[in-house]
């Protein structure tokens, strides 16, 4: 008798690694704590890059939890955390979500993971080194507008009350902060990439 349910869609009790949780601590004993996640979802309700996340945090932990291990590794949640720590500040059990997914990240490179083709990842990454690259260090403006450039072209109309109301209230600063010396930084891109 047929569920309804496509095949490809079956995830079979034998595909599950029970002892996945075990295995993320045993690379960093704060992936232990997502035993004790009570899944209220607050972490991916702070999360500010949760609506490019394929899963999100919540997610990611359930996922773990149930041995999931070729869905978590494949996914780009643990590529675009930014680390910023916003669901450890407001997670009840105070779980230490962004270092759990540095040790994802981690993992699924080890493994030879990689996020969908549809990921972000890569322009988020390449925005963020274009960044660091020019100044030194990050001004978040200009990575997110760098960012929005290279995934959505000129859809940018849609932010722009957004932008303007931040503007307006002081809350969206287009100085761009550099450090003193962006030359070395500018030679250690440049040494990286002969190596390549």
């Amino acid at each position: 008798m047929s569920s309804g349910v496509p095949e490809e869609d079956v995830v079979r009790e034998s595909e599950l690694e029970k002892g996945f949780v075990d295995k993320l601590a045993s690379i960093d004993s704060s992936a232990s704590k997502i035993r004790e996640c009570i899944q209220c979802g607050l972490c991916s309700a702070t999360c500010p890059l949760s609506n490019y996340m394929d899963h999100t945090p919540r997610e990611i932990i359930n996922l773990t939890r149930g041995g999931f291990k070729n869905e978590v590794l494949s996914s780009n949640t643990p590529w675009l955390c930014a680390s910023c720590y916003s669901c450890l500040v407001d997670c009840p059990q105070k779980i230490e979500i962004s270092e759990v997914m540095y040790v994802l990240k981690r993992l699924s490179a080890e493994e030879g993971y990689t996020p969908g083709i549809d990921s972000p990842t890569p322009s988020l990454l390449n925005a963020f080194v274009s960044e660091v690259r020019r100044n030194g260090r990050v001004s978040e403006p200009h990575f997110l507008l760098g960012f929005k450039l290279r995934r959505q072209g000129f859809a940018l109309e849609k932010l722009m009350p957004i932008g303007l109301s931040l503007l307006r209230n002081g809350r969206l600063n287009f100085e761009i902060e550099s450090i003193e010396s962006t030359e070395d930084i500018k030679k250690i891109f440049d040494s990286l990439e002969d190596k390549s």
